[in-house]
């Protein structure tokens, strides 16, 4: 007796990471860089779930969206739009971390070497630049902005730099 299962085929995967540490960000209000690498994270994940991409959010405390299912990633269409609701509504309320470091995220990443990886980051000193640039190494290919809060907090309009 033989059985047989059909194989589903594999969806590319992406995970969007999001660094809402305290100390990366100065200023607050609706155009914050804080608020910024929010909007810039709902955008990257809308538009990688609408290319096809199984999606998850991370955030810098290693906390991940929509969850610790069987590998942290939407699997179905339907799932796909499920997740994309709960990571939007996440990002509707998210906040600063207390934590000052990236270590966590760096950790959920290394049990993984696939997929993309499109990082928000606030400001990095040498040591958090370190550990964003292992990050790539767990990853198949990866981006990343990095944002200066100094030109928000200085009231630089920050569409306006070239």
């Amino acid at each position: 007796l033989m059985v047989r299962r059909e194989e589903q085929p594999q969806r590319a995967r992406c995970t969007v990471l999001l660094d809402t540490r305290q100390v990366g960000y100065a200023g607050a209000g609706p155009d914050s860089a804080f608020e910024w690498a929010v909007s810039g994270a709902a955008s990257a994940l809308v538009h990688m779930l609408e290319r096809g991409f199984a999606v998850r959010l991370l955030t810098d405390d290693g906390n991940a969206v929509p969850g610790d299912g069987s590998d942290g990633f939407a699997g179905s269409t339907q799932e796909s739009a499920d997740s994309a609701g709960l990571m939007l509504d996440t990002l509707a309320v998210v906040g600063h971390s207390d934590g000052g470091g990236l270590s966590r995220a760096h950790d959920v990443l290394r049990g993984s070497n696939e997929g993309l990886l499109i990082a928000f980051f606030g400001d990095l000193d040498e040591e958090q630049t370190s550990v964003a640039a292992r990050m790539r190494q767990r990853t198949g290919a990866a981006v990343a902005f990095v944002l200066e809060s100094a030109r928000w907090s200085g009231g630089v309009d920050p569409s306006a730099v070239g």
